[in-house]
């Protein structure tokens, strides 16, 4: 009986291997996300400094800036941080409604799925009927790994706070949605079972089935954009999802339980990125107050507030 997962250890590796990398990803995007900040300090300091103020008015003191030999235990440390966060989160109000909603579509397709199967394995020749073009296969899987790659790199390309912050969070998201899926899928139970296949499970049903992790990576990416920059990301990441699901479904990879259950979990894990992303971006404003005087010699009063 084949496996579809492969050996589990080199999937454990994989994901460790993930990890680090968003970690060191993570670390440089905050470097030199906190460069520009220091060197627009810096501007600001020098601005303020230049302007002419009576004897005894208000100077706004310089702040100390962290030392370069604390920047990269910062940097793990608010990798640390979002890690356990983006974790925790999954036990919250809002999964609780992505479970219960997913649910009853899981248990009408459970009802369902035999016969959607035969559509696409003869169980008399032991065949896979209506299988799509290899083309197409590798299509599918290449389009959930791009979008994950191009929207990384906006972690230290964009300009855009928002969209630099979101970025951090999903893939710091993202090993942990790897890495969750594959413990589930260690479960031995009925549910677990993969289709039927020509190839990998002629003969004998193999586990590793449930959830499909190629759909909860999709959803995740789809939802957890989708809810921070509207229909221009949910439509076309949505799309990608949909036709992963065809696909994978014509190949025998999964049930269509599975797929919905997969779609669930990755919908999960975007709430909660969603969230420590509000938090972060919150805790990221900053209010000034500043005393100084006119070209007239009269005091005046700034305040600014950073969004």
């Amino acid at each position: 009986m084949h496996d579809y997962a492969g050996g589990g250890t080199m999937q454990y590796i994989r994901t460790v291997l993930l990890i680090v990398l968003v970690n060191g990803c993570y670390c440089y995007a905050s470097s030199a996300v906190k460069k520009n900040k220091r060197l627009q300090k810096t501007s600001q300091k020098s601005d303020w400094l230049s302007v002419s103020r009576l004897p005894g008015s208000y100077r706004r003191p310089f702040t100390e800036q962290t030392p370069d030999k604390f920047r990269m235990t910062s940097c793990l440390g608010s990798f640390l941080y979002d890690m356990f966060w983006i974790n925790v989160g999954l036990i919250s109000w809002d999964s609780f409604k992505i479970f219960v909603t997913t649910v009853p579509f899981y248990s009408a397709a459970r009802m369902t799925d035999d016969k959607l199967h035969n559509c696409f394995f003869d169980q008399k020749h032991k065949k896979n009927v209506n299988e799509p073009a290899r083309w197409c296969k590798e299509v599918a899987r290449l389009s959930i790994g791009a979008p994950i790659v191009l929207l990384g790199m906006q972690s230290f390309l964009s300009k855009d706070e928002d969209m630099r912050k979101t970025s951090q969070i999903f893939l710091i998201g993202m090993p942990y949605v790897l890495l969750a899926k594959d413990i589930v899928k260690k479960l031995n139970f009925d549910v677990c079972k993969r289709p039927f296949h020509e190839k990998l499970a002629k003969e004998q049903r193999s586990f590793g089935g449930f959830p499909s992790g190629h759909l909860a990576e999709a959803t995740y990416t789809a939802v957890l954009y989708g809810m921070r920059f509207g229909p221009n990301f949910a439509l076309p990441l949505g799309s990608i999802a949909a036709f992963v699901t065809c696909v994978f479904l014509s190949s025998n990879r999964h049930y269509l339980s599975q797929m919905i259950a997969g779609a669930g979990f990755g919908a999960m894990y975007a709430f909660s990125a969603n969230r420590l992303i509000d938090s972060r971006l919150a805790k990221s404003r900053d209010m000034h107050l500043g005393l100084s005087v006119n070209n007239s010699g009269g005091p005046t009063m700034s305040l600014s507030f950073k969004f």
